[in-house]
Parts: C-alpha cells; sequence; structure tokens
C-alpha cells in the first residue's frame, strides 16, 4: 500500500516578501552620548544620528530632547544633515547628525532625557526591487512607479546617573562652576584722576558650566564708588564640543578721592571632574594710581595732616603780649583799614565766581553745540537700513556729552532718568521709544516696524528741539 502524508505548502516567494518589514531596518534616529554617569554640573555630551538606506524627501524635527533636572545648551544645530557612509552591525547606511547638545544637571540621582522625534517624507521601500507578477495580479499596478511614504521617528531616551560634588575638600566659596577655568582682572587704565569713570573687567575663561557661574562681587577699596555693572557677555568657541568659552563682567568704577588704591586677587571655587578634586582660579591684584584734577582738593587728608596734641591748636601768639597806650589819631587809620580789608573780602569772592561761571558757562555751552554738531554728522552717514546701533549710540553720546557723563554708563533707563523734569515728557517718551525700537532691530529684526534711516531723521529733529531745553 501507498501512504500519503498532507501539509501545508509554504509560503510563495511573493507573499514572503509583501510581509511589512519594521522601519528600523531601514531608517531608524539614533541617540548617543560620551558617559551615562556624570556629577552635578559636569557636562554631557548628547548627539542624534540618523541612519538611513533610502531616499528622503523631506525632514523635519517635531520634537527636541526635553529632560527635568538640566540646563541644555546647544552646540550643534546643523540646518541641512550631511550624509556619510557608514556600517553599523555589517549593514551599510547613510548617516547624518540631527544636531548635538551638551547637558549640564542640576539635579543628584537617576535623570532621564526624553527622546527626539522626527517627521520625515522617504521613498517607498517597494522601488528599490523588481516588481513581480503578484504586483499587478494582487497589488497596486502602479507600485512600480516611485512612491513616498511619512513616517515618524523617535530616538531612545537616555538614562543618566547623576552624583553629588565630593564633600572632602570643598572650599567654603564654592560658586557650583564645574570644568576647567582661569580668572583674569584688567582695568583700562592704572593712571586716572579723581572723579573719572575707569572700566574694571572679570573674564573668567574655560570649560565648563560657564553659563551657570556668577562671580562675587569685587572687594573694591574705600573711596572708589561702583558706578554700574553690566549684564556679562559670553563668546562660545564654536570650533569645539566641550562647552568653552569666555565670559565677561564689567564695572564702571569712580574713585572719588586721590591716592593708591589696590583692588585685590578675585577667586573662584571650582571641581574639575577630570581631575576628580577641588580647584581655586585666582586673579592677579591691581594698583590703581589716583591723582587730583584741576581745581579738584583732597576730600581726606593723608598722614601729613595727623598732628600731635599740642601742635594742633595753632595759636594766635605765643610771645609775651607787650600793651602800649591807645593813641587817639590811630582811630580813624585803624577803622579805614579795617573797613576797606571787609568791603575786599566781601567783594573778591563774588567776582571770581561770577568770573569762573562765565568761563563755566561758555565751555558748557561749547561742549554742547559740539556734542549736537557730532550727533548730526554720525547720523547723516546712517546708509544701512538695520544700523540701529549707530542711532543708539548717537543718541546716548549725546546725552552723556549734555550732562558730563560717560557715555558706557547709559542705557536707555539712566538717559529716561536724567531727561526727566528737565525736557518736555512728550520729547522724552519719544526719546524712549526711539531707543526701544533700536533695541528690537538689533535683537529682533523682524519686529522692527522702521528702519535705521527713518529713525536717524527723526532723532536730528529730536536733538535740535532739545538743544534749546537742555
Amino acid at each position: 500500500p501507498i501512504s500519503i502524508q498532507v501539509s501545508k505548502s509554504p509560503k510563495s516567494r511573493s507573499q514572503r516578501k509583501q510581509q511589512p518589514e519594521p522601519e528600523t531596518e531601514y531608517i531608524f534616529l539614533k541617540s548617543s552620548t560620551d558617559k551615562r554617569e556624570a556629577y552635578i554640573g559636569e557636562q554631557i555630551t548628547v548627539e542624534f544620528l540618523l541612519y538611513t538606506q533610502v531616499s528622503i524627501n523631506d525632514l523635519s524635527i517635531s520634537q527636541k530632547p526635553q529632560g527635568i533636572g538640566f540646563w541644555k545648551e546647544e552646540l550643534q544645530s546643523p540646518r541641512s544633515p550631511k550624509f556619510r557612509l557608514r556600517e553599523q552591525e555589517g549593514v551599510r547606511y547613510n548617516v547624518a547628525s540631527l544636531g548635538k547638545i551638551a547637558l549640564f544637571p542640576t539635579e543628584t540621582g537617576q535623570l532621564t532625557l526624553d527622546p527626539m522625534v522626527v517627521n520625515a517624507t522617504v521613498s517607498s521601500r517597494s522601488i528599490n526591487r523588481m516588481p513581480t507578477f503578484d504586483d499587478f495580479r494582487f497589488g497596486d499596478p502602479f507600485s512600480i512607479f516611485p512612491q513616498t511614504e511619512r513616517i515618524r521617528l523617535e530616538s531612545e531616551p537616555i538614562e543618566l546617573t547623576i552624583h553629588p560634588l565630593p564633600l572632602d575638600g570643598r572650599p567654603v566659596n564654592y560658586s557650583q562652576a564645574v570644568g576647567q577655568f582661569s580668572l583674569s582682572t584688567y582695568i583700562d587704565s592704572s593712571e586716572v584722576e579723581v572723579n573719572k569713570a575707569v572700566t574694571f573687567k572679570v573674564e573668567l575663561k574655560g570649560s565648563g558650566n560657564l553659563n551657570l557661574i556668577e562671580i562675587s562681587e569685587p572687594d573694591f577699596p574705600v573711596g572708589v564708588e561702583i558706578f554700574d555693572r553690566k549684564r556679562p557677555l559670553f563668546d562660545r568657541d564654536v570650533f569645539r564640543d566641550d562647552f568653552t568659552g569666555v565670559k565677561r563682567w564689567e564695572y564702571i568704577i569712580m574713585p572719588r578721592r586721590s591716592g593708591l588704591f589696590i583692588v585685590p586677587e578675585m577667586e573662584l571655587a571650582y571641581f574639575n571632574p577630570a581631575e576628580n578634586s577641588w580647584k581655586v582660579a585666582r586673579s592677579k591684584p591691581l594698583r590703581l594710581n589716583v591723582e587730583l584734577g584741576s581745581g579738584i582738593s583732597s576730600g581726606i587728608g593723608g598722614s601729613r595732616d595727623v598732628f600731635q596734641l599740642d601742635q594742633d591748636i595753632r595759636y594766635i601768639r605765643t610771645s609775651p603780649v607787650m600793651f602800649r597806650p591807645i593813641r587817639q589819631e590811630m582811630i580813624p587809620s585803624l577803622i579805614w583799614w579795617l573797613t576797606a580789608v571787609g568791603a575786599l573780602f566781601f567783594i573778591l569772592p563774588g567776582t571770581v565766581r561770577l568770573i569762573k561761571g562765565d568761563g563755566e558757562s561758555r565751555r558748557r555751552e561749547g561742549r554742547s553745540r559740539t556734542a549736537l554738531r557730532r550727533s548730526r554728522r554720525e547720523l547723516k552717514r546712517i546708509t544701512s537700513f538695520d544700523d540701529y546701533t549707530t542711532v543708539s549710540e548717537v543718541v546716548t553720546a549725546y546725552v552723556a556729552d549734555k550732562f558730563g557723563l560717560p557715555s558706557a554708563v547709559l542705557d536707555m533707563d539712566s538717559v529716561n532718568a536724567l531727561l526727566t523734569g528737565i525736557v518736555d515728557d512728550e520729547k522724552r517718551k519719544e526719546l524712549g521709544e526711539i531707543l526701544t525700537a533700536c533695541s528690537e532691530g538689533r535683537f529682533s529684526p523682524g519686529e522692527a516696524q522702521d528702519s535705521a534711516v527713518e529713525l536717524a531723521g527723526t532723532v536730528t529733529d529730536i536733538l535740535i528741539s532739545l538743544e534749546e531745553e537742555l
């Protein structure tokens, strides 16, 4: 007898190929990090890479990675991805970087960085093979032509372990700085006169959480007044993956008396994760020699003004007094001389003040005319529609010249405060609106309604009208 065994037939080759393949086999998004454990405040670098074996027609990032407990800084954000060939687990892909960020943990414990989400339009997988008979019999007969597919890609979330900084050796004046730093201080002039402005600069260089670092106020000596502190500026080195750069603080200071002042050194305590140790960056002390200007007397005496008690009382006469009879003929002469001297002392100060006042008035009037003439000349030179910086600088320089102040210490608020109660409120408000428009034009060009050339013409008219009031 013949026995026959019947079994299910295997799936055809075309049926096997019709089964959907996971997208990650031909396109996926991957995140990579340089470390999974770090100290609080230590930089963690994360890069997002797109792997693909198909053509991409459109690509957009719909969600950037977010996370609680981080300070985030963008290191690279390419506008158009550049692909290069790379092998992943024996498979060749075209790989492009979609961005690189620096994370600075602000909390300890287990932290999670959320995934990046990307939307892409890619060529259909079916166009990469020859059509079969089943494509015409069971599928879309037009599938032999190129088709596109809209897909959504997500990177894997990143789990990080953040440790607190070690307590052993921690300085008392620690300021949350983590990285490698150097500290320097500068004065734009070491020789200056009393009541003249000087710029004091603090410069912090290095790699680390620079944007999170704030320095303590410099310990200026008695007799030096802090006039203004500018907002810190940061210049980043864009050619390095480490968050590296220079952070600068500027102070406008004025010495109020003469003498030699020593600005002491400044310190910044920080933790160096590369060496796993605490460090202190120090600047050098600075010397500032202040001299009396013309017409200024020292308000605080030096060591020579201190006398012994028995010499501090200035007696009119120390020798024995000899008395003699008063003669009648001396009385009229003495009275006449006393009257003449008294009249001279009464008239002379007023005359001196009048002469000095006229001279100062003439000098002030000359400075005023020069300030207006210089301002009008600078405004006429403005030909670029986006030169808002020059317009703003001309306004502050004009007001500074009027009040005898350095233009570096003035901003929009101080200009408004100086003009309040002196000029017409409508003109003052109009000038403030122009300074606001200049700030918008510099930092938000798309929101500026008037060009710099138009604002320059308006400023010229306002300054001419202000000349009569100031």
